[in-house]
């Protein structure tokens, strides 16, 4: 267990090649292990790469698989099942179908789905059920080993809602984690760079040379942890606005 949550913080750090390291030597370590809780971590985690990596139809294999272990230990299974839904079907444009996964979770409590849930809404389309949600749940300070994703989740929401007076605020939340990835916890399903977060925050704000700084860091990033979708998607936004004269 401890090298699969150091892994995570490597990733988070952007260091690639140690988070593969610690994952590698944990599952080499749990095939001679018994316990029902120590494959669904290690098929977590290796979903998490997959995911990295570009491979989303094998995320999601290792992903199911990991849930339909892990639910016989626990109800709380499925949280993070619903976190991974989550991510999974935004990179397909299905955001809707994670929807009802995610409120009847965070019905439970659990605010980080709470959050997931309002930008699922949103990006889907309904931003009417964003805003009828999140004045259902209102917004958790979140001090966990979540908080950064919870910041995350919580600027993203803003840009969608359109509430300018947050962007500000939302920015600065998110700069102490610039130059990171924003890791969903040991199962380490990234959510994207930090930075290229910050660069929408820049350009709804009318700083394009700066959104341009920050997706260039984007860029890099991507291709530091070895990440095609993220590299992919800060070359689109890159491509979109003017380079300076």
């Amino acid at each position: 267990m401890a090298y699969l949550h150091r892994a995570a913080i490597r990733l988070h750090l952007g260091d690639s090649a140690g988070f593969e390291a610690d994952h590698d030597s944990a599952r080499r370590m749990a095939v001679s292990l018994s316990g029902p809780e120590v494959r669904p971590h290690v098929l977590w985690q290796a979903g998490g790469l997959a995911w990295l990596r570009g491979n989303a139809a094998r995320a999601e294999e290792l992903t199911t698989e990991a849930y339909e272990l892990f639910r016989r230990v626990t109800p709380h299974a499925r949280h993070a099942y619903a976190a991974h839904q989550f991510t999974l079907r935004r990179a397909d444009h299905r955001e809707a179908d994670a929807l009802p996964l995610l409120v009847e979770t965070g019905d439970e409590g659990n605010p980080l789905l709470q959050e997931m849930a309002v930008l699922s809404a949103a990006e889907s389309g309904d931003v009417a059920e964003a805003r009828r949600l999140r004045a259902r749940w209102g917004r958790t300070l979140v001090r966990d080993w979540a908080s950064d994703v919870a910041l995350y989740l919580q600027a993203e929401s803003s840009l969608w809602l359109g509430d300018e007076p947050d962007w500000a605020a939302a920015a600065e939340s998110l700069l102490p984690y610039r130059g990171r990835q924003a890791v969903l916890g040991t199962p380490s399903l990234t959510l994207g760079a930090y930075d290229e977060l910050l660069g929408r925050i820049a350009e709804r704000r009318g700083d394009v040379d700066g959104a341009r700084r920050w997706w260039a860091a984007a860029r890099e990033q991507g291709e530091l942890v070895g990440c095609p979708h993220q590299v992919a998607l800060a070359a689109s936004h890159l491509s979109r606005v003017p380079a300076p004269a």
